[in-house]
């Protein structure tokens, strides 16, 4: 069994490969909402993809999951709840063959909208590689499924010739990361292994989330944005990183961390005071859509 150090080094390898990956993230924004789709928290009848691509107050989604990097006959797996009723099996292996997602993707694209791919979650239970080789080589794996098509290539795609815009890293030993500074789980990663363009920061379920937050005073105790801009400008590879909140979608979506939208306000006023502050995330497209207002009151909040 590897150790986490190890562990973490080959997980730094394979991301490090995708330093060159091309993504139309506004790095230069501090009003972007970034919306996790894929997995149905809410149970509320998650919508294809391009539903929510109609709004046009979403700029980025991060598809959920990738369950496992290397499945069956060595290709990945992934999973999209309801979704999945629109999808078949590639012969031979447990690799989804989605092409309404494809189809879906390259709308959303049309629509200025960034897509990831989101590789973890926390059901997930692949942790890791065993060495830098078969990290590396699964990274150019993912690369000849996910990304440019090469006529080349012979291997399976799920989206067709649709292309993603990048890779997230939910790693919930994330990048998205739990509050908690430094995180443990992701630090190999974080300080300086790689050139990350965001991290989304899971500011729910932790004694450091929104829920912590002083409201009514310029004084921040366990809510901590503050030290994760601190990491962005000193520890970070990339200097110019973006940092966004994490917030559930509703009540139900986290155990803590869920504030209303006037509440969300004034957390917001706050962290803006912070360059490297993108913006929010929200776990997941079927929660907040259940929480009617949320998403449009959230905005107008960030681009205010």
């Amino acid at each position: 069994m590897l150790s986490t150090r190890n562990l973490l080094y080959w997980i730094a390898a394979f991301a490090a490969v995708f330093d060159s990956a091309y993504s139309l993230l506004d790095t230069n924004s501090s009003s972007t909402v970034a919306v996790y789709w894929g997995q149905n928290s809410g149970n509320t009848g998650q919508q294809r993809l391009s539903y929510y691509c109609d709004n046009p107050n979403i700029d980025v989604f991060q598809l959920s999951f990738v369950k496992r990097i290397s499945g069956a006959a060595g290709l990945p797996e992934i999973n999209f709840a309801n979704q999945e009723s629109h999808c078949t099996v590639h012969p031979g292996t447990n690799l989804l063959n989605c092409p309404e997602i494809g189809e879906d993707i390259k709308l959303c694209q049309q629509k200025g909208k960034t897509v990831l791919i989101s590789i973890g979650g926390a059901t997930s239970t692949e942790h890791g590689f065993t060495s830098e080789a078969a990290a590396i080589e699964a990274a150019n794996k993912m690369w000849q499924i996910f990304g440019p098509v090469d006529a080349a290539n012979t291997a399976y795609r799920p989206f067709g010739d649709a292309v993603i815009d990048g890779f997230d890293f939910d790693f919930e030993t994330s990048v998205t990361n739990m509050c908690v500074f430094p995180d443990v789980a992701d630090q190999k990663m974080l300080n300086g292994a790689v050139a990350f363009d965001a991290i989304w920061v899971q500011f729910y379920n932790n004694y450091c989330g929104v829920n912590a937050f002083s409201f009514g005073s310029m004084q921040q105790g366990a809510f901590n944005f503050d030290l994760w801009d601190a990491w962005a400008k000193s520890q970070s590879k990339n200097k110019q990183v973006k940092v966004f909140i994490g917030l559930p979608g509703n009540a139900a979506a986290a155990g803590t961390g869920y504030v209303a939208a006037e509440q969300l306000r004034e957390v917001v006023s706050w962290s803006k005071a912070f360059s490297s502050f993108g913006g929010i995330m929200v776990w997941d497209a079927s929660s907040m859509y259940a929480n009617e207002g949320y998403l449009e009151s959230a905005k107008t909040t960030l681009t205010g």
